[in-house]
């Protein structure tokens, strides 16, 4: 008897352990989670331009997705609607894997039609070649009965397979370890977490001083576990003030603070002081946007830094918020009633090169969404009608160095080692998705807007670029410029027969001689690095370069 009574304690002890480290799960909210009447109540959208390459099956309650080609991810999407209550916790769950690790889902809980703006929820995750169970926490911010929400998974895949099962959305408490709005945590200076470098000081009123070092890297960090709000906008606040702040001998050694991922560095937000003087304290307001991409939240890194630079920098009330500041102050305070006075001296004249008012523009298919606006848009014609820009650049930057100028559309190099965008420029081609030209030739035209275009010197001919400039001349475009490729001292912006400066002259010099030949007056803009940023360097070997040329330290030159 005394035996069965212990036994019963012991297993209500455990049922407690496992509630009290576990949500307290509501009724769920979905209408066959399991899939075990096939789709049932969820919708599969797929665009008709794609459904050729997607086809899907339910066997044994997994919902199985397969590409025979690349799509974009909010070309397949698998949506419910559900009711949410306004300010409730919600916890949406399901598990997920695929056959390879470059498949990532971006997981949203928002409004079915216009303006399909997020209800809380908007992630994106990495799936991988293994089954995982995902779990978002959030809070349903607004509902709309006009308008409910649904839940709405975006699937994309470079080819292969993705298969999901065992869904679930509930109501819920969350973890005592779960951050709900106006519970983050604590990043107080005076909480003992922080680590500090040599040189850095904190004083009994909680006022952090760095001064910089131009030789030295000054931080002080904090490193949070972002379970539990690493899937929402948060913003860190704070006063600064200081003194001769700027930066060192790189343009990017500077005053900041800065919001990181511990695994990806690089996926960071700053807040960046250069040459700035900001005597009085100073409200400054810098959000984390996140972008995880990993089945399981990683670490959050907060630094107060001065990286190899000049002055002194105090910074005081570090705190987060879930709460959008109402009024953001930058660079620094700003003035009720600002007054500017400007003095304009005549006496002296100088000629100004009307070509440095010009403007780079592109519409280009890049990225999650197509762009909003293209140059047929109303809204962008009437803006340059009323600007008129001396120039206008086309087709943008880094897209020059693969763009076909016959098609409108990307350029396959020849290898993928060509070019670092190869995937992307296969997926847009096979998506069928042009630049504009049209349109941009016909702003220029109807705004008497002069042209400045940027030729593939990586991958056309002398004869296929003659050949470019006659077909633009031919469309009644005023063309004052033709830029020999976009920034080919980038390592990322080269083919293989371009890694040096003499490579890049000896390829573009029988260029130039071609289109000289179609039109004489147009002027040749040259690739030129940055002494500190590329691995060309600066100065060129002038020895190497003939009287054609006549090139200088700067972004870009040319010559008659």
């Amino acid at each position: 008897m005394f035996a069965s009574r212990l036994f019963c304690r012991l297993l209500i002890c455990l049922f407690l352990l496992i509630t009290w480290n576990s949500p307290l799960l509501g009724e769920e909210q979905l209408k066959n989670p399991t899939f075990e009447q096939g789709l049932g109540h969820w919708t599969f959208y797929v665009p008709k331009k794609v459904q050729p390459n997607v086809t899907h099956k339910v066997d044994q309650n997994i919902l199985t997705l397969e590409f025979s080609s690349p799509v974009r991810p909010n070309d397949v999407q698998l949506i419910q609607s559900v009711a949410l209550k306004k300010g409730k916790h919600y916890q949406l769950a399901f598990d997920a894997k695929s056959d390879t690790n470059q498949v990532y889902v971006e997981v949203m809980c928002n409004q079915r039609n216009k303006p399909w703006g997020n209800v809380a929820l908007g992630t994106k995750r990495q799936i991988i070649p293994q089954w995982v169970r995902y779990r978002f926490n959030f809070i349903a911010d607004k509902t709309d009965p006009q308008n409910p929400p649904v839940i709405r998974l975006m699937l994309g895949n470079p080819s292969g397979e993705i298969q999901l099962r065992q869904f679930s959305l509930t109501e819920s408490l969350p973890k005592q370890n779960e951050l709900r709005k106006g519970t983050l945590p604590s990043v107080d200076l005076k909480n003992g977490q922080w680590s500090s470098d040599r040189g850095i000081t904190l004083n009994d009123q909680g006022i952090l001083t760095l001064k910089g070092n131009p030789k030295e890297d000054r931080k002080t960090e904090l490193v949070l576990s972002s379970s539990g709000f690493a899937d929402r906008t948060f913003y860190l606040l704070a006063e600064v003030r200081g003194t001769g702040m700027k930066s060192g001998a790189k343009w990017w050694l500077s005053p900041k603070i800065v919001i990181s991922r511990t695994d990806k560095p690089k996926a960071a937000q700053r807040k960046e002081f250069t040459q700035i003087e900001l005597p009085q304290w100073t409200s400054i307001v810098l959000a984390y946007t996140p972008s995880t991409t990993m089945p399981v939240a990683p670490q959050l890194k907060l630094q107060l830094r001065m990286e190899k630079c000049y002055g002194t920098m105090q910074i005081r009330n570090v705190r987060l918020t879930f709460d959008k500041p109402a009024a953001p102050e930058f660079p620094c305070a700003i003035p009720q009633n600002p007054v500017c006075n400007l003095a304009i001296n005549t006496s002296q004249r100088k000629t100004f090169n009307n070509d440095l008012l010009g403007m780079n523009g592109s519409f280009r298919p890049f990225g999650k969404w197509l762009p909003p606006h293209t140059y047929k848009s109303p809204e962008i014609r009437k803006i340059l009608n009323r600007v008129r820009p001396a120039v206008l650049r086309s087709p943008g930057g880094t897209i020059a160095n693969w763009y076909n100028y016959e098609t409108d559309m990307y350029q396959l190099p020849a290898t993928p080692e060509g070019c670092h965008l190869f995937n992307a420029i296969q997926w847009h081609n096979n998506a069928g998705h042009k630049f504009g030209f049209d349109g941009f030739a016909t702003v220029c035209r109807d705004n008497d807007i002069a042209a400045s275009l940027v030729f593939n010197v990586l991958q056309d001919s002398p004869e296929k670029c003659a050949a470019r400039l006659k077909d633009r001349k031919a469309r009644g475009l005023n063309i004052k410029w033709v830029e020999l490729g976009n920034e080919n001292d980038t390592p990322t912006q080269r083919g293989p027969q371009l890694k040096t400066v003499q490579d890049y002259i000896r390829l573009t010099k029988p260029i130039v001689k071609a289109l000289k030949a179609v039109d004489p007056d147009i002027r040749y803009a040259v690739n030129i690095a940055k002494a500190n940023t590329h691995d060309w360097g600066l100065p060129w070997p002038k020895k190497t370069i003939t009287t054609r040329w006549s090139c200088t330290p700067t972004a870009s030159s040319a010559k008659k």
